[in-house]
């Protein structure tokens, strides 16, 4: 095998791999717009952390009326001797500059936290697509709306490789033919 085939094997490997790693896995390159996702899911699971000291010092989650805020400021509705806070030192807004929500859900006596996300509006109580939220961090439901992404990105990739492959039989034929000449 000549250099110059070598050569435009070699490149056409690396052209397939750095596509195929973009369209396969274009989580590798989420750093550059999930930033403030990643974000807000820090200070939501700070927010958790706090609330479980405050529930191991005053033997329950503050209430929904009681909020977030009871981790700075102690309600009038808990007693002073229990409280031992405060639990942090202020409650930030998140990325988007939107106060957190927190809702003491009845039914399983859990916090939960959202934050609306980028356009600043929920429609489903924190589950939106944008929402980031305290009882799903791993985002399984990305799955509801985008259920065929895999499918997508591979896809993607055989083009690619269809196209690298038909790129290297038209260079090689190019440069056998100028051989001939």
């Amino acid at each position: 095998m000549s250099i110059f085939k070598l050569t435009l094997l070699i490149l056409i490997i690396i052209y397939g791999l750095v596509i195929g790693l973009f369209c396969l896995n274009p989580f590798l390159f989420s750093f550059l717009n999930n930033s403030p996702s990643k974000i807000a899911e820090v200070q939501i699971k700070n927010f958790a952390t706090s609330l479980s000291y405050m529930k191991q010092d005053i033997g329950r989650y503050p209430s929904s009326i009681e909020g977030l805020s009871s981790l700075v400021i102690c309600p009038i509705s808990i007693n002073e001797k229990l409280w031992k806070g405060p639990y942090m030192s202020r409650i930030p807004n998140d990325p988007w500059e939107n106060k957190y929500v927190y809702r003491l859900d009845l039914k399983t006596n859990l916090p939960r936290i959202y934050s609306t996300g980028s356009d600043r509006q929920t429609t489903t109580m924190g589950n939106d697509r944008d929402d980031v939220n305290n009882w799903d961090l791993d985002r399984k439901w990305l799955e509801h709306y985008y259920p065929n992404r895999y499918q997508e990105r591979l896809k993607c990739f055989l083009f690619l490789a269809i196209i690298a492959v038909m790129i290297y039989f038209l260079i090689q034929n190019k440069h056998t033919a100028m051989k001939k000449t």
